[in-house]
């Protein structure tokens, strides 16, 4: 896989001037990173006016969540096919919905396939932890879990399906602390194991994964290079336009 792929998460920052503004900037340099697929991910009410300045970029837009339903008395959620009027990602599962707003797995697995009935890609990510395991704050990464945890995550999924594996160690994010670039590795490939395990190889071998936990210009070459990674999703570091571009220019 020659493209290597970096997923800004702007969590709950910007308004839609603010993200605007910021995207000029970076629409401007997007010729330094020609082998970087870069995928922004605002907030809801940014979607249309980031959609409207991206739409002939090589810039990707991508939302931070959906609700699986349809259509419904669910007052304040958005499904699918309103992120899909904007956008071609979506992030789902992220380890602040699942610490935070009680997510499981099972959500995470109707999300993304709502996402795939309506052409988005979801950003599928990981922690490999279970429930009990997360809450605890317990860094130390039990295998069976991480099967269970992915395995549940992509259960019915169709045949060459389309979608991207975030593995993001929950008390890795905004620590300040990364998890270990070796152990990554490791956890990449039993996850692409797995993966093919359900889905078989073409997917198994295609789909891209990356690592996502206090992620910084300093490291993040640390993980992209990993034989077993083809990107990362980054946060804080991805809020600035100027090192958003760096980061960008520097994984290719």
């Amino acid at each position: 896989m020659n493209t290597s792929f970096l997923v800004a998460n702007w969590k709950m920052n910007y308004t839609d001037q603010q993200t605007v503004a910021s995207l000029h900037q970076i629409v401007g340099k997007s010729t330094l990173f020609p082998k970087t697929r870069l995928i922004i991910c605002p907030s809801f009410t940014a979607l249309a006016s980031a959609h409207k300045l991206l739409s002939n970029t090589l810039i990707a837009l991508g939302a931070q969540n959906l609700n699986h339903n349809t259509k419904g008395p669910y007052t304040g959620e958005i499904n699918s096919a309103m992120v899909a009027e904007f956008c071609s990602y979506v992030v789902v599962g992220h380890s602040e919905r699942r610490l935070l707003f009680g997510e499981t797995s099972d959500d995470v697995n109707l999300k993304s396939i709502a996402a795939m009935h309506q052409s988005l890609q979801p950003i599928i990510c990981l922690d490999g932890q279970s429930d009990a395991t997360r809450q605890s704050n317990n860094r130390t990464l039990n295998i069976d879990e991480l099967v269970i945890q992915v395995r549940e995550a992509i259960k019915n999924f169709p045949l060459n399906s389309q979608f991207l594996i975030a593995y993001e160690p929950s008390w890795a994010i905004g620590s300040g602390e990364p998890a270990d670039p070796d152990s990554v590795n490791t956890i990449a490939a039993k996850i692409r194991e797995i993966v093919t395990s359900v889905l078989g190889s073409d997917t198994g071998m295609s789909v891209p994964i990356l690592y996502g936990g206090s992620v910084t210009l300093g490291n993040i070459n640390n993980y992209c290079k990993l034989p077993e990674l083809n990107g990362a999703l980054v946060g804080g570091a991805s809020l600035d336009p100027a090192e958003l571009v760096e980061l960008a220019v520097s994984i290719q």
